[in-house]
């Protein structure tokens, strides 16, 4: 039998999928975590409902390409190829 990688959004995985996040890592989402410790890692879900649900605080214009990868991958993987906002 054949092994198949897998996918995500129609594309092949190109890294592990994201399982903690940390905060402190990405600027825009430090700011959105301000009730709670920027340095302890979350959840990747939990983190797109951080943006999801914050979405209006997000600073687009501040977002660093980085940032707005997370944001992508995060969006296609657990908004059910919906995702976020465009940030581009």
């Amino acid at each position: 039998m054949e092994t198949v990688s897998p996918v995500w959004y129609d594309r092949p995985m190109e890294k592990p999928p994201l399982q903690q996040i940390i905060p402190a890592d990405f600027p825009e989402l430090s700011k959105l975590v301000w009730n709670r410790d920027p340095h302890s890692p979350v959840d990747a879900e939990d983190v797109f409902h951080i943006y999801e649900r914050n979405w209006r605080f997000v600073d687009t214009d501040a977002l660093g390409a980085r940032e707005r990868q997370l944001i992508d991958d995060l969006g296609h993987r657990f908004g059910h190829g919906f995702g976020l906002v465009r940030t581009r």
